[in-house]
């Protein structure tokens, strides 16, 4: 019944079990640092300009476990790498059946062309939730093997907000993809939304004029770094990322119903 979305997984294991493996490496690295690094923040309190707050986070609250993953890790590493990783995913879902040769074979299939679209956005949606788990799971672990006690509840909230803002980045590169039948259009265009997103996000952060920048970044609806903090009231802001990348999905299927393949 899921034969497309179990294949394309499948031919995305080994790039899933690098990234996984990346992430549990990451996260154990900052979980080991934290004690180290805490007994060192008050010399470097006093030499940190405050004018970087918005490219790392709020540098004071890095005492606590929370605030130390959102200083870097949850602010600059998850919101780069999980997007990437689907961006990638998202523009090879039917671009890779294109440059193939394989996609009328596939069309040719008794399975209707909504079955088939709904199925290579689930492999990416997949992608995604493992890559979170596995974000969880390694912060988790750390916390048991080190002197990190980190509260595991807004840990699992700033990561499924990782996981929403990487789905939605993955199906805007279809989106693309299916648009122009261009794969390397769709990875360009979406990296390049990811850049300027995040640069929207640090110059708002850092440079008062450039505030209302932030409503055009994808990073400022994510919003790790604070909801490691516990802000109930920042999750509302994941909303909009939700409502987008479910239009998105709606998209992605009526264009490729209605597209024409040549």
């Amino acid at each position: 019944m899921l034969s497309i979305a179990t294949h394309e997984f499948k031919s995305r294991l080994k790039s899933t079990i690098i990234w996984g493996v990346c992430l549990f490496g990451f996260s154990l690295l900052f979980s080991a640092a934290h004690s180290t690094f805490s007994k060192e923040l008050p010399v470097l309190l006093e030499n940190f300009p405050q004018e970087l707050d918005g490219l790392f986070g709020e540098f004071a609250q890095v005492a606590s476990p929370e605030g130390w993953l959102g200083f870097e890790y949850y602010s600059i590493i998850i919101p780069l790498l999980l997007p990437a990783v689907a961006i990638s995913a998202g523009a090879s879902a039917i671009g890779d059946e294109e440059k193939n040769g394989t996609l009328e074979l596939l069309l040719a299939s008794p399975k209707s062309r909504v079955n088939i679209a709904g199925q290579k956005i689930l492999s990416v949606l997949s992608q995604q939730v493992v890559l979170s788990l596995v974000l969880v799971m390694s912060i988790w672990i750390g916390k048991v093997l080190f002197d990190f006690n980190v509260s595991m509840q807004p840990v699992i909230v700033a990561s499924c907000a990782a996981g929403f803002l990487g789905t939605f980045f993955g199906m805007s590169a279809m989106l693309v993809q299916n648009i122009f039948k261009n794969k390397s259009i769709a990875v360009g265009v979406c990296s390049v939304m990811l850049v300027v997103s995040y640069i929207c996000h640090v110059l708002s952060q850092i440079i008062e004029d450039l505030e209302s920048l932030k409503y055009l970044s994808a990073m400022h609806y994510y919003n790790g770094p604070k909801l490691l903090t516990g802000l109930s009231s920042e999750e509302i802001l994941l909303i909009p990322i939700l409502v987008i990348t479910t239009l998105l999905i709606i998209a992605n299927l009526i264009i490729f119903h209605l597209r024409d393949i040549k």
